[in-house]
């Protein structure tokens, strides 16, 4: 008796908003069945002898978790372009001159009432603070990075969707929201961009790609690099 039936997944199919077709509840079924079929042949080994292992390699090497100021933006965008340059034949013909980088903002009230202007005074009051971030920003790379070198603790994390993000802190129903830097509402609804004053979280510059092709075919770019100075922002002027 299959353990998974056709009913299961329209169950799960349901819960999570998606539509299946006939074939593909079959198909799902029949594969789900199969994945706890294995599962339960995996279980089913004897491994009373066998000693238990915290690492696959015995004797590995661990790098020393430490904090480190990040790469200035400009030496970033040269290692990109260098990169992209000498993997992929791709030039990188002009910086826009603004990111659109992660950051941290708060209603100016809270940063006037608080002194918040930085990342660092913000660890010193993290823990009486909700924080709201979108769906994967916990999940990132660049939230480790400011975790690690900031110490932040935050009296409640709340993910969402990032529509809902402003209107959150508008409400008051969170105190502090990761937002992109160059998004409007920050303008619109007078938050606080505070500065990450170590460098953790990385830059994000909008820059103009030249393909191999083009690359191969006008090795010199700087024609192209002055077509876009007369469009060079900075993030506040992106809102």
């Amino acid at each position: 008796m299959p353990r998974v039936t056709v009913a299961t997944v329209d169950h799960v199919a349901r819960l999570a908003q998606l539509s299946l077709g006939a074939d593909e509840r079959e198909t799902f079924a029949r594969q789900l069945d199969q994945i706890l079929e294995y599962a339960e042949s995996i279980q089913a080994l004897d491994t009373r002898d066998v000693p238990p292992m915290s690492h696959a390699r015995a004797g590995a090497w661990f790098r020393a978790d430490r904090v480190e100021p990040g790469l200035a933006r400009e030496r970033v965008l040269e290692e990109v372009s260098a990169w992209l340059q000498s993997n992929h034949g791709i030039r990188v013909a002009a910086a826009l001159g603004f990111e659109n980088a992660y950051c941290f903002a708060v209603r100016r009230e809270t940063a006037d009432s608080l002194r918040l202007r930085s990342l660092g005074e913000l660890s010193r009051h993290a823990a009486g603070l909700r924080l709201g971030s979108d769906y994967e920003f916990f999940s990132r790379e660049e939230w480790r990075s400011v975790e690690r070198a900031y110490g932040l603790a935050f009296r409640e994390k709340r993910s969402m969707d990032p529509s809902l993000l402003y209107q959150a802190i508008a409400a008051r129903q969170v105190d502090v929201v990761t937002a992109y830097s160059s998004d409007g509402r920050i303008d619109a609804l007078d938050l606080v961009v505070l500065e990450d004053e170590k460098g953790a979280i990385p830059p994000y510059d909008a820059v103009v790609l030249a393909s191999s092709r083009i690359a191969r075919e006008s090795p010199d770019s700087s024609g192209t690099s002055r077509q876009f100075q007369s469009v060079s922002l900075n993030s506040q002027s992106c809102r």
